[in-house]
């Protein structure tokens, strides 16, 4: 599953191409909370990030701002990037 992951994440970053700088707005969610957010926003995005490059991104996760790997997450593959 970890692998099957990671190659989405990479397709997904081939495909859209992002630059350090971008906004990820992050959308189809897996999860019970993000599925919350999207329901109560009325939203099908759920998150925001700033690309980092190399496949990291920058956000807020409480309680504090913090830099992730998209490749090794559960969560957070399907975004689209706001140049």
């Amino acid at each position: 599953a970890k692998e099957k992951r990671r190659a989405k994440v990479r397709r997904q970053i081939e495909r859209l191409a992002p630059s350090p700088g971008d906004i990820l707005l992050f959308y189809g969610p897996e999860r019970g909370r993000s599925r919350l957010i999207c329901w109560f926003t009325k939203s099908r995005f759920y998150h925001v990030g700033v690309y980092a490059g190399d496949g990291e991104v920058i956000e807020a996760r409480m309680p504090r701002v913090v830099c992730r790997n998209l490749f090794n997450q559960l969560d957070g593959y399907r975004f689209i990037v706001i140049r």
